[in-house]
Formats: structure tokens, C-alpha cells, sequence
């Protein structure tokens, strides 16, 4: 490194400390070599604890070095050039990075080591050389300037900032599914969790959005039979065992065709590592213009932590992270704990009470008609008189800007559709 912009660039930050705070996000101690190094983390350290960093502070520090830091002071350039010299050593830093990164893929590439763990380990790599961009600050005002045009743009043409799911009431409570919002649907075993987000998935694909879903209990052909059930309203298990007549195949040819024009993308055999999913969750977002996200289903992911709990709180705030990286709502479905009356609540969040916290949106299917066989009780939903029979009801528990609430739906059960009913059909 050149040491006279070393020295030139100490000596502008020992004489105003306020450009520290300017060129801060650019500097960083691997651009200084020996002394130089050790004076500019001491001006670091004195500024980031509210200290001035002057010639009798830092030498105070530093022993012997109140004579080199006279000489760095005299000798201070007024035409230097900071703001091009700061640049300059910060492209030469990136480029021994950059460098060394490539070293490293290249001797990686040609041993045995597994690839994907290669791959996340470069998109960390990358993501700790990478700079921040001052466009990414802004002020309180600027920010309701951007809302307030987002706002005009919306009633110009009309519609709201989310994607609509054809969840009536959702879509009426959120504006439908918000970016970069983590959205937790949870229930226990057979409560319609799955069948809600492929609902949600195909209504999106036909209104003209592109979507992904991710299962790692189903295969693509079960998701696609569960998809063609809900269009065509043959039987779900007929088209998995292949039991239905000609007419019922014309249906299904007619389908094909119908599908082929929506975005809906399918993930066969998903990577449960988290850094991995998190890959191909990019690629579909940069490759295939994906707009929504729906993974099935969160306890299935891996991510190292000491516990369970803190594995997948850490698996919620990284698809949180990502939610927000790649600007796009994910919805992730959750199993709950055991209980005795069934009934789901927040608290039975399985495995953390962590997805909660990083969750902007917690919401449950529930259909106690699944428990009948425990009771009579299970005739009714719980506290009313509506009937569960082939009904579900949806409970947003949490709704971070929008609220909680909840409505009731009807289910088919053999082709596992929702279907929107008004209130008054309740009673």
C-alpha cells in the first residue's frame, strides 16, 4: 500500500474527525500497514467512544509515536484528494480479496469437497467484502416522500401493494401478501396447512404472479396432483392412484394446458440446509422472476445451533433476512405441539417460541372435524354453534401493521379446496 496516502488520509481524519463518519463504511485497518495501522485503529476507537481523536490522545496511546504523528500532521497535503484516495484503497483491497476468493474457489473446485457448501461459503465470502451504499440511507423525509408516491400510484391504478391470495378476508386484513414479510401459517397435522398455501399459490399464478413452492413432505408430482385437484375438482387420490375415467383425463389434459401458462415453480428434493435453500431461493427469484416464496415446512430445515429451539429461530430470522434481502414475502409453514383440546395458539409454536419474534404475520388452520373420533365436542367449533363439517377456520394470531382476526371457510376435503363464504352463510 502506498504509504504517503496512508499517511495523507490519517492525518485528514486526525484533523477532522467528522470525515471519519463520512468515509467509515470505506475504511477499514487491512489498508494500513504497521504503525500506520495501529494510528488508525486508535482513531477509530476514540471516535466510536465519543473521544477526539487529536495529536495529544493519540500519542497518549501510543508510545513514541508523538513525533511521527507531528511529522504526519506538517506534512498534511491540502490538495489531496481524499474522497479519490480513500476509493483507491479500497479498490485495491477488494481486489486482493477478490483475488484470494478465487484462489481458494478454483483449488476448492478441483478437490473433493462438496460443492453447495462451497457455493454458500462464497455468497458469504462475497457478503462481508461487499460495500454499503449510501442510496440505502435516508432520511424520515425522504421515506414518507417514497410512500406517499407509492400511495399515488396505487390509487391511480386502483390496487394495493400486496399480492392478492384469494383469501378473501386475508387479502382484505394485509392487502394480500406483503414484501418483505416472513408469514407463518402453522397447524397440526391434517388441519389444511399445505392445502391453504397451494390455494394461495395457484390464485397467484392466475392472477399473473410467479411462485415457488418448496415441500419437503411432498413430492412435485403429489403437489401438482393437489393443484390439478383444486382446478379440475377431481378427487385427490384418484389422481394419485390413477383411478378415474376418460372423462375425468380430458379434465386433467385440459389442465396441463391451463398450467402451462401460470408461474407456479416446484422444487424437487429441496436441500434442507438452510445456507442451500437460501440459493435456490435466489435463483428463483434472479432466474424465474419469483415474486412469493411458500416453504413446507419449517421444522424440516437445517441450520447448526445448540438447541432445537435456537436451530429453528435461527431457520426463521435467515428466511426473515432473506425475506427482506430479496425483497419478496415468504410464507412458511409450521408444525405445532401436542394439545389436548387441539385448539392452536402461539404458544404452541413448535420447537421456538423464536419463529413468533421473527414472524411478521402468524396465522393457523384449524378443522376440528378432523377430531371427531375424541368426541362430540368436535362437532361444533369451539365457544359456537357453526357446524365443522367440511369447515376450516383461519386464525391470524399475530399480524405485525394489520391486526389479528379470523374467519371460517369451507373445505372439500377430496380435492382439499377453500373456498370463501360470507358471513351470513353461517348462520
Amino acid at each position: 500500500m502506498n504509504i504517503d496516502i496512508q499517511r495523507q488520509i490519517l492525518a485528514y481524519l486526525i484533523m477532522n474527525n467528522a470525515l471519519y463518519y463520512e468515509y467509515e463504511k470505506y475504511l477499514s485497518d487491512s489498508y494500513f500497514t504497521d504503525i500506520y495501522k495501529l494510528i488508525f485503529l486508535q482513531i477509530k476507537k476514540l471516535i466510536n467512544n465519543s473521544e477526539k481523536a487529536d495529536l495529544i490522545s493519540i500519542s497518549k496511546l501510543i508510545p513514541d509515536s508523538y513525533i511521527l504523528l507531528t511529522e504526519i500532521l506538517t506534512d498534511k497535503n491540502p490538495a489531496f484528494n481524499l474522497e479519490q484516495s480513500v476509493n483507491y484503497l479500497l479498490e485495491s483491497h477488494l481486489r486482493t480479496e477478490l483475488n484470494n476468493l478465487a484462489l481458494d474457489i478454483l483449488n476448492k473446485s478441483k478437490g473433493d469437497y462438496d460443492v453447495f457448501e462451497v457455493i454458500s461459503n462464497l455468497q458469504d465470502k462475497l457478503s462481508k467484502i461487499q460495500i454499503a451504499d449510501t442510496k440505502d440511507i435516508k432520511s424520515i423525509y425522504e421515506a414518507t416522500i417514497e410512500l406517499i408516491n407509492h400511495l399515488k400510484e396505487q390509487r391511480k391504478t386502483n390496487t394495493t401493494s400486496g399480492i392478492k391470495t384469494g383469501i378473501q378476508y386475508f387479502d382484505t386484513m394485509t392487502g394480500g401478501l406483503q414484501s418483505p414479510d416472513l408469514i407463518i401459517l402453522a397447524g397440526e397435522g391434517g388441519q389444511g396447512k399445505t392445502a391453504l398455501a397451494l390455494n394461495m399459490c395457484k390464485y397467484i399464478a392466475e392472477i399473473k404472479h410467479k411462485c415457488a413452492f418448496i415441500s419437503y413432505e411432498m413430492g412435485v408430482k403429489q403437489l401438482a396432483a393437489r393443484m390439478i385437484a383444486i382446478e379440475t375438482g377431481i378427487a385427490v387420490n384418484k389422481l394419485i392412484t390413477g383411478n378415474f375415467n376418460d372423462c375425468d383425463f380430458d379434465k386433467i389434459k385440459n389442465s396441463t394446458n391451463y398450467f402451462n401458462e401460470k408461474g407456479v415453480y416446484l422444487v424437487d428434493y429441496p436441500p434442507k440446509n438452510i445456507n442451500q435453500l437460501q440459493n435456490v431461493l435466489r435463483s428463483l427469484k434472479y432466474k424465474y422472476e419469483c415474486e412469493a416464496f411458500f416453504i413446507d415446512y419449517l421444522q424440516l430445515i437445517e441450520k447448526n445451533g445448540v438447541s432445537r429451539e435456537q436451530e429453528v429461530g435461527g431457520v426463521a430470522r435467515a428466511l426473515k433476512n432473506l425475506a427482506m434481502e430479496l425483497s419478496v414475502p415468504i410464507v412458511a409453514l409450521s408444525q405445532l405441539s401436542r394439545s389436548q383440546d387441539h385448539i392452536p395458539s402461539l404458544r404452541r409454536l413448535r420447537d421456538s417460541g423464536q419463529i413468533e419474534e421473527a414472524a411478521d404475520i402468524v396465522m393457523f388452520t384449524f378443522r376440528p372435524e378432523q377430531y371427531l373420533n375424541e368426541g362430540e365436542q368436535y362437532n361444533v367449533f369451539p365457544g359456537t354453534e357453526i357446524s365443522s363439517e367440511n369447515m376450516a377456520q383461519v386464525i391470524v394470531a399475530k399480524g405485525r401493521n394489520y391486526g389479528v382476526g379470523s374467519w371460517y371457510m369451507r373445505f372439500v376435503k377430496q380435492t382439499t379446496e377453500f373456498i370463501n363464504i360470507q358471513p351470513n352463510e353461517l348462520e
